[in-house]
């Protein structure tokens, strides 16, 4: 006995269905992925407003907060680039930006030592933080 057709099904082909039930899907994937980004890119966000406060005129430097924060940066690129496996356009976008900040951090982790030393650098790294969500953050 064959069940009666839903009002979808009569109204969409097989080939418009299996579109819709994929673009459906990469959607719920698109937004689960984004919510397990979200507590990380929080955590940066903190962590560049702490690294921000210690080099302002006012803040204390300490060398091994500054360590820790390029640390913690270095380590959440590789979990995201390893978390980033599609390979649309974008996603290719998001790894090679994820390979830049991991190598420019990686670098300024050398010269954290001296306040002026890491002043520039770092502001050049959490600049990338906002070219890479004025591109993916939709």
């Amino acid at each position: 006995m064959k069940c009666a057709n839903s009002p979808l099904e009569s109204l969409l082909p097989f080939r418009a269905r299996l579109v819709l039930c994929l673009t459906i899907l990469c959607l719920v994937g698109a937004a689960e992925a984004a919510s397990r980004l979200k507590p990380m890119m929080k955590t940066w966000k903190s962590q560049a407003e702490a690294a921000n406060a210690m080099l302002s005129p006012r803040g204390a430097y300490d060398e091994a907060k500054m360590r820790a924060i390029l640390t913690g940066y270095v380590s959440d690129a590789d979990e995201l680039r390893r978390r980033a496996t599609g390979t649309s356009t974008a996603a290719r976008d998001f790894r090679a930006r994820l390979d830049t900040f991991d190598a420019d951090a990686s670098a300024l982790l050398a010269s954290v030592g001296q306040r002026d030393q890491v002043r520039a650098p770092i502001g050049a790294l959490l600049a990338q933080c906002k070219s890479c969500h004025d591109v993916h953050a939709k």
